[in-house]
């Protein structure tokens, strides 16, 4: 199929359609997978800083799934990572300015989940740092760590707040 231009009110639309949109689909996650292949454990430095922001902000784990009736469209990148967010908070046994990071995944399906309509607080990722770029660092690491299966404290910890949360406000899970 190909791709569709026209006007509407004075501004022009582009439309995809069909095979073009799937091998779009395809050509971000190859990028993305070849992204991959560079970033090891000890590739979180500041060095590596460009490379790690680049393989967060197309990690497919953040691709955003936008129905508009019938037709479906993808976000594939973030130039903002609009799925987290990172902010200065002041440490409170130093004093000292740090930034903070939390985010998550992509709710595909927000039906089961209505007050996260995008993304999901995944407290399991959470982390500092001294810097803005320590603190993508630092978050990206553990992107990097839940996706090999190496974050599993964390996310035992992540897992008994909410239990605890869920039986102390009568929610509990079956």
């Amino acid at each position: 199929m190909s791709d569709d231009f026209f006007w509407a009110k004075h501004q022009l639309i582009f439309r995809h359609h069909g095979d073009y949109n799937v091998k779009n689909l395809e050509n971000e996650y190859q990028e993305w997978k070849n992204l991959d292949k560079k970033v090891k454990e000890d590739s979180f430095t500041h060095e590596n800083f460009l490379l790690i922001y680049e393989w967060l902000r197309t990690h497919p784990n953040f691709w955003k799934e936008n129905v508009h009736g019938d037709r479906v469209f993808w976000e594939t990148a973030h130039m903002n990572l609009n799925f987290m967010d990172i902010y200065p908070t002041s440490s409170e046994t130093s004093g000292k300015i740090e930034w903070w990071a939390e985010g998550g995944y992509h709710v595909l399906d927000d039906t089961d989940v209505p007050y996260a309509t995008t993304y999901y607080h995944d407290i399991a990722l959470d982390c500092g740092g001294n810097t803005y770029e320590q603190a993508v660092l630092n978050f990206a690491k553990n992107v990097w760590l839940q996706t090999h299966g190496m974050l599993k404290d964390k996310e035992a910890r992540r897992d008994a707040i909410f239990e605890r949360w869920a039986k102390d406000s009568g929610c509990e899970s079956d």
